[in-house]
Parts: structure tokens; sequence; C-alpha cells
């Protein structure tokens, strides 16, 4: 579970650092957001979390789960544009949308193949890694 943790934890940072995206209006308001937003992405509570997995493989879930949030704050503007008069602006709308959301379905389907993947491969034996004797489990050949 150690993927789709991240990967949440991601999304969440993500979505703190967008929001912060949205107020930024001037060159001055930009220097302070960047500075914001780095910090929360890169460091503090999110690399306490993330520094526990340094060595795994499942560190690449954090940065998807960022992006994806990234992708999501701007869906205002796909439906705004959906909602424009304009064919040309309503279907970059209905793209975005679309995109947004099969990239989101794609990264949270990967991030669980991958979680499965590593549960079940654990044991060495094909058998998720609660049901081995080793992991504490009651499983019997």
């Amino acid at each position: 579970m150690d993927y789709v943790g991240l990967f949440a934890l991601g999304a969440f940072v993500g979505a703190i650092a967008t929001v912060g995206l949205r107020y930024i209006r001037s060159v001055h308001t930009w220097m302070q957001g960047l500075a914001t937003m780095i910090a929360a992405t890169l460091s503090g509570t999110a690399l306490l979390f993330v520094g526990h997995f340094n060595n795994s493989k499942a560190l690449g879930a954090y940065p998807v789960g960022l992006l994806i949030a990234l992708m999501w704050a701007y869906a205002d503007v796909a439906l705004k544009n959906i909602k424009s008069p304009e064919k040309p602006l309503r279907k970059l709308g209905y793209l975005h949308i679309y995109g947004v959301a099969a990239a989101s379905v794609l990264a949270v389907g990967l991030v669980l193949f991958l979680s499965i993947r590593d549960n079940w491969n654990d044991t060495g034996d094909g058998k998720p890694a609660a049901a081995s004797p080793a992991a504490g489990g009651t499983h019997k050949p």
C-alpha cells in the first residue's frame, strides 16, 4: 500500500500547492508563492513521510499525485470553455476535461496495479503478504 499512500500524499500536497498558483497576480506575489509552493511540495512534513520510503520503488507515486493535482487545478477553466458560445473553445474544454479524467484513471490504475503486484510478490510464493506465515498470517500450503 506504499504506492497508494504516496500517491495520495502527492495529490494532497499538490492540491495545496496548486491553490497557491491560483492567487498569483504579479511578479512579487509570484516569487512569494513560488517559494511557498516549493517549500510545501519538497520539504517539511511531506519529506518526513517520503523519507521513510527513500529506498522504495513506490516513491515514484508521489510526483504522479502532484501532477494529477496540478492538472485538476485548472478544471474550472475547462468548464468555462465548455460553456463558451465559441465552438473551438467548447471543444478545447471537453478535450481538457476528458484528457485530465483519462490521465487520472490511468494514474490511479497504474498505482493500484503496482501496489497489488508488490503485495502479491512480497512472499515469493505468489500469495499475498498478509497470508504468509512469515508475516504472521495463517496460510497453510
